[in-house]
């Protein structure tokens, strides 16, 4: 043997043992385990799964900013750094740790865990109705919040000062919901409710249809009956059921165009809209200013607007970059970032921005949803799995 053979034998016998104990902590990583699986799959499912995720990973990193209708306080408050999960709470009317979601997402969580595992054409709406109820019971932490709520907003109160409700904000759709679903009545969707929660709460439908159900008619009726579990308001709806339409396309065909989005409306009303979006694009119209003129709240059809002109600006490819946070090469990072400043109640856009931009660009490596973000993400380990076995159905 060559002299110091045994110092060389030593040391490639600790790199292979490296070597080996990062591929096993690799192996035994939740996460990783899962991310694994997702790989796997045919490219429909992981399109499905990852705009799941991506709604789910959008709310979560826009969540601490939410409601804050005056964007230049964003801006200030943030500077240079990157807005993302930030930190503090910013959110004038309610404050939980960073990294939860909204309501909005919280919808979606259920319908999620109402799915079956089975891949079978169908959507059991009674199951989803009582697992809505069962989630958002007396006991929940939104009860309680929504007790400090009600104390803090009562008439003599509402012109005082006051700090953000600790704890998560109740949307009014889930209030109806509970009151009608106790009353045993069949709809249970507010009539008054302009919002996105039927949207928001349908994406893993939506998701789970593009994969197990080749009409789209039929994929429509079960996504229409979801919605008006939460809200039976027609202009709701309508918009609701053309954003269903366009994160169906993109699971489908991994392709999305200004164009393609305005010859699937059939409405007239909504495609002008639509048209509206495509022309504040093209004339090169700021994000954040186009979403104050559109609308930054919660209601339709601002909200439409607002979220698919985050869409369309964040194509893979765009070339509609707008902001300082556009030199990310990211297209979800970018649209986060860019739907997250614009203010207003981002959170809901966050939702359907992250579904579609998530579904395009996927989970992972330079261009998809960040690993990372998903770790940050409270429950996000648990929404990717279960998306997995609820939306994909397995391998």
């Amino acid at each position: 043997m060559f002299p110091y053979a045994h110092i060389f034998i030593y040391i490639f016998i600790i790199v292979i043992s490296m070597e080996f104990t990062s591929i096993s902590s690799l192996n035994s990583d939740p996460l990783m385990k899962t991310f694994n699986k997702y790989n796997s799959l045919c490219v429909t499912k992981k399109r499905a799964v990852a705009s799941v995720v991506g709604a789910a990973v959008a709310d979560a990193a826009t969540r601490p900013t939410h409601w804050v209708y005056d964007s230049s306080k964003l801006v200030k408050s943030i500077g240079e750094n990157n807005p993302e999960f930030w930190p503090n709470n910013l959110s004038p009317f309610y404050s939980i740790d960073t990294g939860k979601r909204s309501c909005y997402n919280e919808e979606s969580f259920v319908m999620l865990n109402s799915l079956p595992s089975k891949p079978i054409p169908s959507f059991d709406i009674s199951l989803f109705k009582k697992s809505l109820a069962n989630f958002f019971s007396p006991e929940s932490e939104y009860a309680e919040a929504l007790k400090l709520r009600v104390i803090a907003y009562e008439p003599s109160q509402r012109l005082k000062d006051r700090e953000p409700i600790p704890g998560p904000w109740q949307h009014q759709a889930i209030t109806y919901f509970l009151e009608r679903y106790a009353a045993d009545e069949e709809i249970t969707g507010s009539v008054d409710n302009l919002e996105s929660d039927g949207l928001c709460s349908t994406i893993p439908l939506i998701a789970r249809l593009a994969v197990h159900v080749d009409d789209d008619s039929q994929a429509s009726l079960f996504t229409t009956e979801s919605m008006l579990v939460l809200t039976s308001n027609e202009l709701a709806s309508s918009h609701a059921a053309v954003s269903a339409a366009i994160l169906r396309r993109v699971i489908l065909t991994g392709d999305l165009t200004s164009s393609q989005v305005s010859e699937m409306c059939p409405d007239d009303i909504i495609r002008s809209e639509i048209e509206s979006v495509i022309r504040s694009i093209t004339e090169g119209e700021g994000h954040t200013e186009a979403v104050g003129r559109m609308g930054r709240a919660c209601g339709y059809p601002g909200n439409f607007q607002s979220a698919l002109r985050g869409i369309l600006t964040s194509l893979p490819g765009s070339s509609a970059s707008e902001s300082a946070s556009d030199t990310c090469s990211n297209s979800f990072v970018s649209a986060v970032r860019r739907n997250l400043l614009a203010g207003g109640c981002n959170c809901s856009r966050a939702n359907f921005i992250g579904a579609c931009i998530g579904a395009l660009v996927g989970i992972g490596g330079d261009k998809g949803i960040p690993i990372d973000w998903v770790r940050r993400t409270d429950k996000g380990e648990e929404i990717f799995a279960l998306a997995l076995e609820r939306v994909a159905c397995g391998l």
